[in-house]
């Protein structure tokens, strides 16, 4: 076993050095301390006076039941440190525990932490929680022995208990939400965080669009990875093009206010320009406008895990004599976050063929062409699914009322109660009329292709409403017009959960219909992924 005398020898200094290195009682310089811990770590078996001082340790763990516990973090405002404080530190204490905070991002800081641990034998254990890949934290966690438990990001790839938010997850949940709501231009905003935590945000990113059948492009990846480049000129970048997303995914944060700020100043109006969803934020989230979508980090189970890590060690310290195997020994818990959807999220519409749905308010004429509609005295027939509800007769209606201000009439409408024979007579009886234009809702998508083939082949131009037949692939007729159904859906579902809950209700059974009509398919596909995601607690148990 080797002595101070062998220690100093290795190391090339004098005793009273390697004394003042292990009990701190003077300053050495770093390449001195760097010497005399290279010499301690290579000696054939731990230094008398090494296994002197974790005796020591040993037995005042052995001997505390109300012990000291360091939080050790970055910054004061650190979002993610503070929410995991507010948690453990109240849990902490009912154990009879005192926890003491301290940032480690400075020269100063780190003196006063490294010495505060050398100087007082009752600090037992320390929590760690790193936002970024600054040195400090990373010195103070590679020489301690004591129990020490990571809370959120590796630190340096050091081998400790550690229990995070699973990051991967949380960026691969997000993007699969922007995916389910119709978006496939999906932007992504990183910061100047740990490595670590940067890899499995990009990860989950990069997998999520892999599964969702679309193509990584990397001028949508943002990277904040210093000073110089501003926020505002990134977002320039990303949104002053042609092949603008309609959704960003923000990785950090601290960046959230910049966005917003950015978009206000931009009359770039979220969610109908820009869906946004962040990772983490819970305190000013739902107090922003619109209210921010995200990844809500569990604190309480993650604080309660990182007890548990941290009371089993000083347990197995004070039982045990091999304490380099109690303390090389780790676990990892990743916690998942719950996906809390608010309003800064809107669902992207999608015609038939996976097109983007436009803007009704995209449509507009001027005098000039209104006075041509006039003079042409148009004609129209409307050729409904079914007739008698509420919705077809407010759907004629509102029709008529716009043809009437722009001289088109009205000659026709009929409505088949769902039988496809019946609408294909009425289609072709409707086209002995000749009208100019021909409003339609198909009972079928594969039946009714026939007689609309007929319609295109005259002067007639058709409209389909809600659903294109097949074949017809985005050619042959002017537009198909709808309600966004997927919008329908998600408030479907939220009204539907919000019930559910509220009369402590929780089994659901969805019934769809029949036909392959992409319109409702959206409609049940947006209620069934808000239930599953926002409603973790129903059960949707039939379909």
């Amino acid at each position: 076993m080797a002595s101070i005398k062998d220690i100093a020898k290795m190391a090339g200094v004098s005793t009273a050095t390697v004394s003042h290195v292990i009990n701190k009682t003077r300053y050495v310089s770093p390449e001195l301390v760097e010497k005399v811990e290279q010499a301690i770590k290579n000696a054939d078996s731990p230094p008398k006076f090494v296994v002197r001082r974790q005796k020591k340790i040993r037995e005042n763990i052995h001997q505390s039941q109300n012990g000291v516990l360091l939080y050790i973090c970055q910054y004061e405002e650190d979002n993610y440190a503070g929410g995991v404080w507010s948690k453990l530190k109240p849990i902490m204490e009912s154990k009879g525990y005192t926890m003491i905070r301290c940032n480690c991002n400075s020269d100063l800081e780190f003196g006063l932490v490294d010495k505060l641990l050398s100087d007082h034998v009752e600090i037992i254990g320390m929590f760690v929680s790193a936002r970024t890949d600054e040195f400090y934290i990373q010195k103070i966690v590679r020489t301690t022995n004591i129990p020490c438990v990571v809370i959120g990001n590796e630190v340096d790839d050091v081998a400790f208990d550690r229990v995070s938010t699973d990051i991967y997850k949380a960026a691969y949940d997000c993007t699969m939400h922007f995916i389910r709501s119709g978006h496939d231009k999906i932007a992504i905003l990183m910061g100047d965080l740990l490595k670590s935590y940067n890899n499995d945000v990009i990860r989950g990113y990069e997998n999520a669009l892999e599964y969702g059948g679309i193509k990584l492009k990397n001028r949508y990846i943002l990277h904040k990875d210093s000073d110089e480049k501003k926020i505002s000129d990134m977002l320039s970048e990303l949104l002053d093009g042609n092949d603008n997303p309609s959704a960003l995914l923000i990785a950090d944060s601290e960046h959230i206010y910049r966005v917003y700020r950015y978009m206000m100043k931009r009359n770039i109006r979220c969610p109908k320009d820009l869906s946004i969803m962040c990772i983490g934020n819970e305190g000013s989230a739902p107090y922003l406008n619109p209210a921010l979508s995200m990844a809500e980090n569990n604190f309480e189970y993650i604080a309660e895990k990182a007890m548990d890590l941290m009371l089993d060690r000083i347990k197995e310290l004070s039982e045990k004599d091999k304490y380099e195997a109690v303390l090389k020994k780790t676990s990892k818990i990743l916690v998942s976050p719950k996906i809390i959807i608010r309003d800064s999220i809107t669902g992207t519409a999608r015609g038939p063929f996976g097109e983007k749905g436009a803007d009704i308010n995209m449509l507009s004429l001027t005098e000039k062409e209104m006075d041509i509609c006039r003079m042409k005295r148009y004609t129209a027939v409307i050729v409904y699914h079914y007739i008698g509800a509420s919705f077809m007769k407010l759907h004629e209606q509102g029709v008529r009322d716009v043809f009437d201000r722009i001289g088109i009439t009205v000659i026709a409408v009929m409505g088949c109660q769902m039988d496809f024979s019946m609408q294909k007579k009425q289609i072709e009886s409707l086209l002995m009329l000749e009208p100019d234009i021909m409003i339609a809702f198909p009972v079928n998508h594969t039946l009714t292709q026939e007689v609309f083939e007929e319609v295109i082949r005259t002067k007639t131009r058709l409209i389909f409403m809600g659903h294109v037949p097949d074949r017809f692939e985005g050619s042959g007729y002017v537009s198909c017009i709808n309600v966004n159904e997927r919008s329908n859906g998600r408030n479907i579902g939220r009204g539907l959960g919000d019930y559910l809950l509220l009369n402590h209700k929780k089994n659901i059974g969805i019934i769809r219909y029949g036909h392959q009509f992409y319109t409702t398919n959206q409609r049940d596909l947006a209620v069934e992924q808000i239930l599953r995601e926002e409603y973790p607690e129903l059960r949707i148990c039939a379909t």
